[in-house]
Protein backbone atom coordinates (compact mmCIF):
# COMPACT_ATOMS: atom_id res chain seq x y z
CA UNK A 1 0.00 0.00 0.00
CA UNK A 2 1.16 3.23 -0.91
CA UNK A 3 0.24 6.77 0.43
CA UNK A 4 0.83 9.91 -2.22
CA UNK A 5 2.33 12.89 -0.85
CA UNK A 6 3.37 16.14 -2.30
CA UNK A 7 6.96 15.19 -2.27
CA UNK A 8 7.44 11.43 -2.48
CA UNK A 9 5.44 8.15 -2.63
CA UNK A 10 5.58 6.30 1.13
CA UNK A 11 5.09 2.73 1.38
CA UNK A 12 3.52 1.77 4.90
CA UNK A 13 5.06 -0.98 5.67
CA UNK A 14 8.44 0.94 5.20
CA UNK A 15 7.33 2.90 8.07
CA UNK A 16 6.41 -0.02 9.87
CA UNK A 17 8.30 -2.06 12.20
CA UNK A 18 8.66 -5.47 9.95
CA UNK A 19 9.57 -7.47 13.36
CA UNK A 20 6.17 -6.81 14.31
CA UNK A 21 3.38 -10.14 14.40
CA UNK A 22 -0.18 -9.89 14.53
CA UNK A 23 -1.43 -13.32 14.91
CA UNK A 24 0.92 -14.76 13.33
CA UNK A 25 1.06 -12.68 10.30
CA UNK A 26 4.07 -9.93 10.10
CA UNK A 27 2.23 -6.51 9.26
CA UNK A 28 3.91 -6.57 6.03
CA UNK A 29 2.22 -9.21 4.93
CA UNK A 30 -1.23 -8.11 6.18
CA UNK A 31 -0.82 -4.16 3.85
CA UNK A 32 0.15 -6.34 1.07
CA UNK A 33 -2.45 -9.16 1.11
CA UNK A 34 -5.38 -8.28 3.31
CA UNK A 35 -5.84 -4.29 3.10
CA UNK A 36 -6.59 -3.97 -0.30
CA UNK A 37 -8.94 -1.30 -0.98
CA UNK A 38 -8.89 -1.30 -4.78
CA UNK A 39 -12.34 -0.97 -6.16
CA UNK A 40 -13.98 0.08 -2.37
CA UNK A 41 -14.57 3.28 -0.72
CA UNK A 42 -13.10 4.07 2.96
CA UNK A 43 -15.52 5.68 4.80
CA UNK A 44 -13.39 7.37 7.37
CA UNK A 45 -16.64 8.64 9.93
CA UNK A 46 -17.07 9.90 13.93
CA UNK A 47 -19.74 10.94 16.42
CA UNK A 48 -19.70 13.10 19.21
CA UNK A 49 -22.03 12.73 21.77
CA UNK A 50 -22.91 13.96 25.10
CA UNK A 51 -22.25 10.40 26.97
CA UNK A 52 -21.34 7.11 26.30
CA UNK A 53 -25.32 5.20 26.56
CA UNK A 54 -27.53 5.69 23.18
CA UNK A 55 -30.22 5.11 24.86
CA UNK A 56 -30.22 7.99 27.40
CA UNK A 57 -32.04 10.60 24.87
CA UNK A 58 -30.14 13.25 26.92
CA UNK A 59 -26.99 11.72 25.91
CA UNK A 60 -27.27 12.26 21.66
CA UNK A 61 -25.19 12.76 19.24
CA UNK A 62 -23.72 16.40 18.91
CA UNK A 63 -21.93 15.64 15.94
CA UNK A 64 -21.77 13.47 12.93
CA UNK A 65 -18.88 13.30 10.65
CA UNK A 66 -17.39 11.58 7.45
CA UNK A 67 -15.06 11.26 4.47
CA UNK A 68 -15.45 9.03 1.26
CA UNK A 69 -12.18 7.99 0.38
CA UNK A 70 -11.47 6.06 -2.88
CA UNK A 71 -9.47 2.85 -1.94
CA UNK A 72 -6.81 3.18 -4.72
CA UNK A 73 -4.87 6.44 -3.99
CA UNK A 74 -6.69 7.96 -0.92
CA UNK A 75 -8.17 10.59 -3.05
CA UNK A 76 -10.80 11.94 -0.90
CA UNK A 77 -14.45 12.15 -2.90
CA UNK A 78 -17.04 13.67 -0.64
CA UNK A 79 -17.09 14.79 2.98
CA UNK A 80 -20.41 15.00 5.90
CA UNK A 81 -20.24 17.35 8.54
CA UNK A 82 -23.30 17.87 10.98
CA UNK A 83 -24.19 19.37 14.22
CA UNK A 84 -26.85 18.69 16.02
CA UNK A 85 -29.65 20.42 17.43
CA UNK A 86 -29.64 19.69 21.36
CA UNK A 87 -32.91 17.79 21.84
CA UNK A 88 -34.79 19.37 25.36
CA UNK A 89 -33.69 16.59 27.63
CA UNK A 90 -30.26 17.59 26.39
CA UNK A 91 -30.54 20.93 27.25
CA UNK A 92 -32.13 20.34 30.58
CA UNK A 93 -29.23 17.76 31.23
CA UNK A 94 -26.66 20.70 30.14
CA UNK A 95 -28.45 23.87 31.96
CA UNK A 96 -30.36 22.71 35.20
CA UNK A 97 -27.64 20.67 37.57
CA UNK A 98 -30.74 19.81 39.70
CA UNK A 99 -32.40 18.14 36.67
CA UNK A 100 -32.84 13.83 36.78
CA UNK A 101 -30.93 14.05 33.93
CA UNK A 102 -28.42 15.56 35.26
CA UNK A 103 -28.13 13.23 38.45
CA UNK A 104 -28.24 10.17 36.20
CA UNK A 105 -26.13 11.53 34.04
CA UNK A 106 -23.30 12.43 37.35
CA UNK A 107 -23.78 9.09 38.97
CA UNK A 108 -22.97 6.80 35.96
CA UNK A 109 -20.12 9.48 35.35
CA UNK A 110 -18.90 8.45 39.08
CA UNK A 111 -18.52 4.80 38.05
CA UNK A 112 -16.09 5.40 35.61
CA UNK A 113 -13.97 6.75 38.39
CA UNK A 114 -10.68 8.84 36.47
CA UNK A 115 -12.23 9.06 33.24
CA UNK A 116 -14.99 10.37 34.61
CA UNK A 117 -15.94 13.81 33.37
CA UNK A 118 -17.59 16.20 35.98
CA UNK A 119 -19.78 18.77 33.79
CA UNK A 120 -21.60 18.03 30.31
CA UNK A 121 -21.17 21.08 29.63
CA UNK A 122 -17.65 20.11 29.39
CA UNK A 123 -18.12 17.60 27.03
CA UNK A 124 -19.12 20.12 24.43
CA UNK A 125 -16.25 22.71 24.81
CA UNK A 126 -13.71 19.46 24.58
CA UNK A 127 -15.65 18.70 21.17
CA UNK A 128 -15.98 22.30 20.42
CA UNK A 129 -19.62 22.27 19.64
CA UNK A 130 -20.50 25.97 19.96
CA UNK A 131 -17.58 26.72 17.60
CA UNK A 132 -18.61 23.98 15.12
CA UNK A 133 -19.84 26.23 11.73
CA UNK A 134 -21.54 23.83 9.22
CA UNK A 135 -25.30 22.98 8.91
CA UNK A 136 -27.08 22.02 11.81
CA UNK A 137 -29.89 19.12 11.89
CA UNK A 138 -32.09 17.10 14.19
CA UNK A 139 -30.35 13.77 15.11
CA UNK A 140 -32.76 11.54 13.23
CA UNK A 141 -32.08 13.85 9.92
CA UNK A 142 -28.02 13.56 10.08
CA UNK A 143 -28.05 9.74 10.97
CA UNK A 144 -30.47 9.48 8.39
CA UNK A 145 -28.22 11.39 5.83
CA UNK A 146 -24.76 9.57 7.12
CA UNK A 147 -26.57 6.30 5.95
CA UNK A 148 -27.34 7.78 2.55
CA UNK A 149 -23.94 9.25 2.23
CA UNK A 150 -22.53 5.72 3.09
CA UNK A 151 -24.88 3.63 0.75
CA UNK A 152 -24.07 5.72 -2.24
CA UNK A 153 -21.04 3.76 -2.25
CA UNK A 154 -20.53 0.59 -3.47
CA UNK A 155 -18.53 -1.68 -1.45
CA UNK A 156 -17.58 0.69 1.35
CA UNK A 157 -15.72 0.21 3.99
CA UNK A 158 -16.50 1.75 7.46
CA UNK A 159 -13.25 3.16 9.40
CA UNK A 160 -13.58 4.70 12.67
CA UNK A 161 -11.33 5.26 15.95
CA UNK A 162 -13.87 3.28 17.95
CA UNK A 163 -15.80 1.95 15.80
CA UNK A 164 -17.71 -0.24 18.17
CA UNK A 165 -19.09 2.83 20.41
CA UNK A 166 -19.82 4.80 16.83
CA UNK A 167 -22.23 1.96 15.29
CA UNK A 168 -23.84 0.76 18.69
CA UNK A 169 -24.62 4.74 18.84
CA UNK A 170 -25.58 4.65 14.73
CA UNK A 171 -27.78 1.53 15.59
CA UNK A 172 -29.73 2.75 18.42
CA UNK A 173 -30.63 5.96 17.70
CA UNK A 174 -31.15 5.43 14.20
CA UNK A 175 -33.97 3.40 15.19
Amino acid sequence: MTIHTKTKLIKLKDILPESKKLYGITIDDLLDEFLKFEGKTLIMFDLETLGLNPVYEYEQITEVAAWAVRGEDFEILDKLNYKVNLSESAKTLLDDPNSLERRNWERRQRKRGKGAMNDPNDILKMTRYHMIDTQIEEEAVSLEKFIQFVEKYSKPVLVAHNAAFDVKFVETRGK
